[in-house]
């Protein structure tokens, strides 16, 4: 519901602008997930290998996975931002609505910029919600949706010191409240962490291949 909010609320923003604007919005999300998507499913992996770690209490491991799932996201977001790029170069001969496909592309391109944070994001959200933290996962969501109303109404229509940026706008302010909602949860789980101890911290940062392909055979079905 809380993904479904921001799009609703793009829609609704861009809604004074015209039926292109809306149309290239949706055209824009549609294009994007078809690609994101695959990146965030393979990170799937993380919800059985760190509740299973958790269950036998073994912090020690959930944490390693969590550092693992921040490698294997580091590793496919390249790739998903040049696949995106690929389809935005070759979105003029899909046999979109020109009119409609003028403005999209320009709220492809914002968006694409998010997608580090959106990785990192799933990586985090996965690792907390395996550990059955999922109250901050909840706030981090809500909170963005707040983000990106504001953001959507500055950027939209050029509010406060913004630059009126039309459909464009609302890609940046996708955007930005996913990289609000990364930093809440990387925020979050480091504070908790030197607050109650549990080691994270301390974990070590070096990749581990094996296990990192056991994240991806994990997530690539799904």
């Amino acid at each position: 519901l809380g993904w479904m909010a921001m799009g609703i609320v793009d829609t609704i923003f861009v809604g004074r602008l015209g039926a292109e604007a809306i149309g290239a919005v949706s055209l824009g999300n549609a294009l994007y997930f078809a690609v994101a998507i695959f990146g965030m499913g393979l990170l799937l992996g993380l919800d059985t290998l760190v509740s299973q770690a958790y269950g036998a209490g073994d912090r020690h491991e959930c944490h390693d996975w969590l550092v693992q799932g921040v490698y294997l996201a580091a590793v496919v977001c390249p790739a998903s931002m040049a696949l995106l790029w690929y389809v935005d170069s070759k979105s003029d001969g899909m046999g979109f609505n020109p009119e409609i496909m003028a403005q999209a592309r320009p709220f492809l391109r914002a968006s694409i910029w998010g997608t580090p944070a959106l990785f990192l994001y799933a990586a985090f959200r996965r690792y907390l919600q395996g550990m059955g933290l999922v109250k901050p996962v909840m706030a981090a969501l809500i909170s963005a949706n707040i983000v990106n109303a504001l953001m959507d109404w500055m950027l939209v229509y050029g509010k406060f010191v913004a630059p009126a940026m039309g459909v464009a706008g609302s890609g940046w302010a996708t955007t930005v409240s996913r990289c609000y909602m990364a930093l809440f949860l990387v925020v979050y789980t480091i504070a908790r962490d030197l607050r109650t101890g549990r080691g994270l911290i301390r974990t070590s940062l070096a990749p581990r291949l094996a296990a990192i392909h056991r994240l991806f055979t994990i997530g690539l079905p799904a």
